[in-house]
């Protein structure tokens, strides 16, 4: 009798109480048309991010941003160290292929904001 109170009483309280806050915890990851990368990256606390091949970056890239291959073996590595993972990213490629990619790595490394650029560089020019 007394096991059933008790478990009657637990389930009453667990039923009021509150979830649990998730949005702190909550990543941001969103491809995006040509229009709205270009309102991101507006924003000064945006990182930008190129991660085709120096080679490709060295033929043009969108002003302001940083060149980390994700072809590297250094990738994650380098973005840890190199950006802030607190701060919004956006991210492109020459197609959105690897840029899709980068921006899945990202996330799981714990970066909170990424924006990738759906139709790439290819489509930005």
């Amino acid at each position: 009798m007394i096991k059933n109170i008790i478990l009657i009483t637990l389930i009453a309280f667990s039923c009021n109480s509150k979830p649990a806050d998730t949005n702190q915890n909550e990543t941001v990851s969103k491809r995006l048309s040509l229009e709205e990368f270009n309102q991101v990256i507006k924003n000064e606390n945006v990182q930008l991010v190129d991660v085709r091949t120096p080679e490709e970056y060295s033929r043009g890239f969108i002003d302001g941003a940083v060149n980390i291959d994700f072809q590297s073996a250094e990738f994650l590595k380098t973005c840890e160290s190199q950006l802030d993972k607190a701060k919004p990213l956006a991210v492109y490629c020459a197609a959105g292929g690897r840029s899709s990619k980068a921006m899945a790595q990202l996330k799981a490394a714990g970066f909170t904001e990424i924006y990738e650029l759906g139709v790439g560089y290819n489509g930005y020019k």
